[in-house]
């Protein structure tokens, strides 16, 4: 039986060293491309393992499987690849938001906010990062710093849909219930399909990421407080971000039950909302 086993290994590695043999380091590159957007984590990191043996100095395939490595929450093996990726090309600010990203999810916010600083300090413009920013001072309940951060991503890109979101986020852990309205209310007005807003498919998992944190904190809000309105609209709108329209529709029948007033920005913010989702689930 152990030789069995032995002989299946080494046909195992001797396939495998052919598969990937078969294939030009650009086909490589592509197919773990490909295999990254898939959801194809495991294959991705397979297909830049191999595209690394032959292009050791391109920062992407490092990059690419540190983005592999941060979806299957492999952390260490992501830092180590935008380690990697920082080191080859120092001047990139995405080794550094990429990385400070992973240090976020893995509790590591000072790692993390030095990081998103470096990134700004190569590229000012970078609204990711003050987003990022925004997030390890929200864990830190440092409110008034996160809002003044996302104010800065507001400023570099103002019809950003993304930026009225997280600005809702900080305004939802102030317990403004205004200023969340506005901003919900703003970030439908510049995408009123938002569900689907993505500016960067890389960025993918931190942005399913974040919205899972904030539902964490919902969730404990309404055992807080089961009669809160907002509560259940601020969950209701995470869903609806998320795609489950069921779970969201829900919610937010709950809130306008809750409510009882006829808000006319409470009213219009729902029904478009509502709209959205009709079409979105045709």
């Amino acid at each position: 039986m152990k030789h069995f086993y032995k002989t299946a290994i080494i046909l195992f590695l001797m396939f495998s060293k052919v598969s990937f043999a078969q294939f030009t380091p650009q086909q490589l590159f592509d197919n773990g491309l490909e295999a990254f957007y898939d959801a194809r984590y495991q294959d991705g990191i397979n297909y830049f393992t191999e595209y690394t043996k032959s292009n050791n100095n391109d920062f992407r395939g490092y990059n690419y499987r540190g983005l592999c490595y941060q979806a299957m929450k492999n952390y260490p093996r992501a830092i180590e690849d935008f380690t990697r990726v920082i080191s080859v090309t120092p001047n990139n600010s995405d080794g550094y938001l990429n990385r400070g990203n992973t240090y976020y999810f893995n509790n590591n916010n000072t790692a993390a906010m030095k990081d998103y600083q470096d990134a700004l300090r190569l590229t000012p413009n970078e609204f990711e990062a003050y987003f990022g920013k925004a997030r390890v001072l929200l864990q830190l309940r440092k409110f008034d710093e996160a809002l003044k951060a996302v104010i800065a991503a507001e400023g570099i890109a103002p019809g950003n849909a993304r930026v009225y979101i997280n600005k809702s986020f900080v305004r939802l852990q102030m317990i403004d219930t205004v200023d969340f309205f506005n901003n919900v209310e703003t970030a439908l007005y510049y995408d009123s399909n938002i569900v689907f807003t993505d500016t960067r498919r890389d960025l993918l998992f931190v942005k399913i990421e974040t919205y899972k944190s904030a539902m964490g904190l919902v969730n404990i809000m309404i055992q807080q407080n089961p009669n809160s309105y907002m509560n259940y609209f601020a969950r209701g709108f995470i869903y609806f971000l998320l795609n489950s329209f069921s779970k969201a529709r829900e919610d937010f029948n709950t809130s306008v039950k809750l409510y009882r007033k006829d808000d006319a920005q409470f009213n219009n913010v729902i029904d478009k909302i509502f709209r959205s989702i009709d079409r979105n689930s045709n």
